[in-house]
């Protein structure tokens, strides 16, 4: 191991450890303050990490402390998140996020999943007061649906109501892919070519895979994936999703969903469309 490896390793050891004094020792022995371990954490990272075992006062005596020191607020780890989305996500106690928005670090926060952290918060009271200061609603809960196995007739039926409502999402200007390869990476590939190809002129993409139209034959719902040009932001990605279900529910399907980017739509097929 490096040196430098062995710098980064005694401040993250004493920030996981909440010693404050050993973070003093690390300071003035020379420790980076953007220093980060072998799971490129940094020493925030790795205090919030793990309040459970400092406790919440230990632990903002130590954010306090590695910010003085400079290490950074805004600094993300591999998901792509900052120390306050880590405790949002991980500490029930509001005063750890109020303490790092106090000094300086942002509240409107996405994982690089586009799952913002109003989604992703641990505690009610941390949820609500992220949601306020964002603006970004608190997910409603999608219910819980049994399987329905649907019959041929049943089948056939949903999927020609289910092909006029992509036709009509194509003239919109979305790419739709039906039965676009087997996992959602494959549905998601295949969508981001047409978008390329396209001249990544379209408003955004909504598919299924193989895989999600033979699950659906035997539970009645079926799970769509969706994006939202020019970049997956999760304002534009909600867009895009909103225009799915408004589309879908027009034509007499229900269709559960949060509302959230990092939730998929679920059709629910097994239901009949009401009689007109």
């Amino acid at each position: 191991m490096s040196s430098s490896m062995k710098q980064r390793a005694v401040l993250v050891d004493a920030a996981t450890a909440g010693d404050i004094a050993a973070i003093e020792r690390a300071f003035a022995a020379g420790a980076e303050s953007g220093e980060r371990n072998e799971l490129g954490l940094t020493a925030l990272h790795a205090a919030v990490i793990n309040t459970a075992r400092l406790g919440s006062e230990a632990l903002i005596s130590v954010i306090r402390r590695l910010i003085a020191g400079g290490v950074s607020l805004e600094a993300t780890e591999r998901e792509g998140r900052t120390a306050l989305y880590l405790a949002a996500e991980l500490v029930d106690d509001l005063a750890v996020v109020k303490v790092l928005e106090s000094l300086g670090a942002k509240v409107d926060v996405v994982s690089q999943h586009g799952i913002h952290v109003v989604v992703n918060a641990l505690s009610p009271e941390v949820q609500a007061y992220l949601s306020e200061r964002t603006g970004v609603p608190i997910p409603m809960p999608v219910p819980k649906r049994p399987s329905v196995r649907l019959s041929t007739a049943a089948w056939k039926a949903a999927r020609v109501r289910l092909a006029s409502v992509f036709a009509g999402l194509r003239e919109s200007g979305l790419i739709v892919r039906e039965d676009a390869g087997t996992t959602q990476d494959d549905g998601f590939q295949d969508c981001a070519e047409e978008y390329t190809a396209a001249g990544r002129k379209a408003v955004g993409f909504c598919f299924y895979t193989s895989q999600d139209l033979r699950r659906a034959r035997s539970s009645g719902l079926l799970p769509l994936g969706y994006w939202g040009a020019p970049d997956g932001a999760r304002v534009e990605t909600e867009q895009v999703g909103h225009s799915i279900v408004d589309a879908l529910r027009g034509a007499g399907f229900t269709v559960d969903w949060s509302g959230s980017s990092s939730d998929r739509p679920v059709v629910v097929l097994s239901e009949a469309p009401p009689t007109r």
